[in-house]
């Protein structure tokens, strides 16, 4: 149940964060 309130929360976090920012977090991630 806290599991599916997080990712609700993270995606919401992440539309309102700008493209560059996204790109950037994408970036980070996969190395």
């Amino acid at each position: 149940m806290l599991k599916v309130i997080l990712i609700v929360f993270l995606l919401q976090f992440l539309l309102e964060l700008p493209d560059k920012t996204m790109i950037a977090m994408i970036y980070m991630g996969t190395r």
